[in-house]
């Protein structure tokens, strides 16, 4: 367990290509903790739907209020089946998460770890601005992002940025001791 733990501190020194190893790893755990999360996400999105599809629609129409009819047409017709959309591409950036963490663990390299420290990064940063910006978690929650799940996801962006940090050192020191 101490091992992990070290493995898992981006700031720890690394002594040796096992401990390289195992620390280039906590790229895909942070891969397969942001899928469990995403597979939250997909279900919550599943019971759902309707509600969001509802929200995504009155939404179009305060959007487009004063707007020609071509242009409520053209938006109303664009997010007609937003939130299936939304719930198809959610499945899908599920299963890349667990496809990449599967390789990033079974092959450790930088640029897994370097693409998501990016965007879990980018993730919790604007994560952070729209609930800063909105004037707090309460004023933010909505039908399609109730504050649980902000509160949760930015807790799992956090904890992702650091594990991809620190997978991102085991690599680079992975890469380092191999040539």
């Amino acid at each position: 367990m101490t091992n992990w733990i070290k493995a898992a501190n981006p700031l720890a020194t690394i002594a040796g290509p096992d401990e390289a190893r195992s620390a280039a790893r906590m790229s895909a755990m942070a891969l397969w903790l942001s899928a469990a999360w995403g597979g939250v996400g997909f279900v919550w999105m599943m019971m759902n739907l309707e509600r969001i599809q509802a929200a995504m629609t009155a939404a179009v129409a305060v959007q487009t209020e004063g707007q020609s009819a071509e242009a409520a047409a053209l938006a109303n017709s664009i997010i007609a089946n937003g939130a299936q959309t939304g719930l198809i591409f959610a499945g899908i950036i599920v299963v890349v998460q667990l496809a990449l963490g599967w390789f990033q663990w079974t092959r450790p390299n930088r640029y897994i770890p370097i693409i998501f420290l990016m965007l879990s990064a980018y993730a919790l940063l604007t994560d952070v601005f729209g609930i800063v910006s909105a004037g707090g978690i309460g004023v933010d929650a909505t039908a399609m992002n109730p504050a649980w799940r902000m509160i949760v996801g930015l807790v799992v962006a956090a904890v992702c940025t650091l594990l991809h940090l620190g997978g991102l050192r085991g690599a680079i020191k992975l890469d380092k001791t191999a040539g």
